[in-house]
């Protein structure tokens, strides 16, 4: 009985060192699994919003005395008898929308890239008045208001920096560089400034040309699925020295400007939030 026990014991010792011998030859032979880095992960999106702009610009002019037209002695002797006019013209951006698009790369969970190209259009008001000075106590001041727009094109490159807080949550910050056409128009028509009907003005200050330009954001990116996202966002966006173009009369036979004090330049500020949609492949 002993005998036999010694030999299951025996067999059995073998067996087990066999088996193990074998997996251990086996594990020898599987090379290592490397895991390859992961690529790009594009992404393209499209975005749109209100915007809340804000700049203004200002003109002051002074203008000479009236020349004597067509008219009675009585109406030419009280137009000759002006002294003096004084103007000025006041502008303000005042609140539109923004829609756009960009193509972008994630480089790392955290960190994504793009060149963002928008277009932007916001009411502008404007409001001229000028002050006539008959010289023997009496004054009248004519104004007039007018309604334009200011349209802007984007194309900016962004950096956004993400920190995921669940695969359905990601809030970012960051910004963006880059240059911006600048179209406005602030002025007002032909209005009347004296006491007969060829005594008319008219005044303006406008831009078109390409800028510096900037932007500062946040937002949060919400997974619908797994190459699909919602973006919610704030921009500040920023054209900073956008050059006027200052004109008086329009081409019309206006009395002669004196004195003028224009600005030559104006800042653009503006709030916009925008929603979006963004889709990786």
């Amino acid at each position: 009985m002993r005998c036999v026990t010694r030999a299951f014991a025996l067999f059995g010792g073998l067996a087990l060192s066999g088996l193990m011998t074998s997996q251990a030859v086996q594990a020898a032979d599987i090379a290592p699994v490397v895991e390859e880095p992961a690529g790009l992960g594009w992404y393209i999106s499209i975005f749109g919003g209100p915007k809340w702009g804000h700049g203004d610009i200002d003109a002051e002019w002074t203008r000479g005395e009236s020349p004597c037209y067509e008219n009675t002695i009585q109406v030419c002797d009280l137009v000759a008898s002006i002294i003096r006019r004084e103007g000025e013209l006041h502008g303000e951006i005042d609140n539109g929308f923004l829609i756009g698009g960009a193509i972008g790369a994630q480089f790392t969970e955290n960190l994504r890239g793009e060149i963002e190209v928008s277009g932007a259009r916001l009411d502008t008001k404007s409001h001229a008045e000028e002050y006539v000075d008959y010289g023997i106590g009496i004054g009248q001041e004519y104004e007039a208001n007018d309604d334009d727009h200011i349209r802007e094109l984007f194309i900016l490159a962004n950096v956004w920096f993400s920190f995921p807080v669940s695969t359905m949550f990601s809030p970012y910050v960051g910004g963006g560089v880059g240059v911006a056409h600048v179209d406005a128009d602030f002025g007002v028509e032909d209005f009347q400034t004296g006491a007969v009907a060829n005594d008319i003005f008219s005044a303006s200050e406008d831009a078109d040309g390409w800028n510096f330009a900037y932007q500062l954001g946040a937002g949060i990116m919400i997974g619908l699925s797994e190459h699909i996202a919602i973006d919610l966002g704030y921009r500040f966006k920023a054209i900073p020295n956008v050059d006027l173009d200052p004109d008086f009369c329009g081409g019309n036979d206006c009395l002669q400007i004196v004195d003028v004090k224009a600005d030559d330049d104006f800042d653009i500020h503006e709030h916009v939030a925008q929603i979006g949609l963004t889709i990786g492949f």
